[in-house]
């Protein structure tokens, strides 16, 4: 669900049963969800970081919405002791439903 900073607007980008994990270019993975018309993908950066930082980068072309997850959580070995906390700079927050 894609929610405006006010919570005037939202609608729905994804479902968690629709998606698929590839890798870019530069072999870093990435989540692809789907719902009708609309695709979200987002990067996984693996990052030392204590603090996850989750971006909501763009809507480029019209309903593909890039965004990007930075986390120990997103390593190829994981975190398992890690627990996760997230900051976000975007004007919108989002969250994906079943």
């Amino acid at each position: 669900m894609l929610v405006s900073s006010d919570g005037a607007y939202s609608f729905k980008l994804a479902a968690q049963n629709i998606s698929r994990w590839t890798t870019d270019s530069n072999s870093v993975p990435v989540l692809t969800y789907t719902h009708g018309l609309k695709t979200v993908s987002i990067s996984m950066i693996c990052s030392s970081d204590t603090q996850d930082k989750f971006e909501v980068l763009a809507e480029n072309p019209v309903n593909y919405y890039s965004m990007r997850l930075q986390s120990r959580c997103a390593c190829w070995n994981g975190c398992k002791s890690h627990q996760p906390s997230t900051s976000t700079s975007s004007m919108f927050l989002f969250k994906l439903i079943k």
